[in-house]
């Protein structure tokens, strides 16, 4: 029993042999058995990074919330301002939380449906969405010293899913910090280029 690939595709085949003997217990030649599982295999690698990129996903408002529990432990529950603005930061990563789960549920759902709901886009202000994706990063970043720039005009509006956009920036910004230097500075900028925005 064995996999093979085939190229040029890259099929993913997988054989079964046995020999055949006649009544005299004599080898009178072989079966091989082929069964393509290129689809399996592939689904299997599919899965795979779905399951790496939930995580991720997971990790990142869970380590902001950890980051704010533990600065509030260390003596900023005692400053109510910055209490409360803290713990409106917590309940809306719980909350971000809550829609990964449900949109887990939903994909499962779409599974066995095989029915796909489209992402609703709304006109909204890209830099009020870049401010809250630096408010969840905004911890760690002060943790290693590093200031968080922002380069965009307050009224840019852009046709865009806010909560998908956030999720992916809160992503990359987490990055920036997790893999710059100490006593740095990363810079968030929006600017359009022929009618296309970056």
């Amino acid at each position: 029993e064995d996999e093979i690939v085939i190229p040029p595709d890259d099929r993913y085949v997988q054989l079964h042999g046995t020999m055949l003997k006649n009544e005299q217990n004599n080898t009178i030649g072989a079966l091989v058995v082929l069964n393509d599982v290129t689809r399996l295999r592939r689904l299997e690698v599919v899965r795979r990074d779905f399951v790496a990129n939930v995580s991720h996903e997971i990790r990142t408002p869970l380590t902001s919330i950890k980051g704010f529990i533990e600065t509030l432990l260390d003596g900023a529950i005692k400053e109510p301002d910055t209490a409360k603005r803290f713990l409106k930061i917590m309940i809306k990563q719980a909350n971000r939380l809550n829609s990964i789960i449900e949109d887990l549920l939903s994909l499962a759902n779409l599974e066995e449906s095989e029915k796909r709901e489209s992402v609703q886009f709304t006109s909204a202000k890209i830099k009020k969405v870049i401010d809250s994706a630096i408010s969840v990063c905004l911890p760690r970043a002060q943790s290693k010293k590093i200031s968080l720039k922002i380069d965009c005009d307050a009224q840019t509006r852009l046709l865009m899913n806010a909560t998908l956009i956030e999720q992916a920036l809160v992503n990359l910004i987490d990055n920036a910090i997790k893999y710059s230097a100490e006593k740095t500075s990363v810079e968030i900028s929006c600017k359009s280029k022929d009618n296309e925005y970056a």
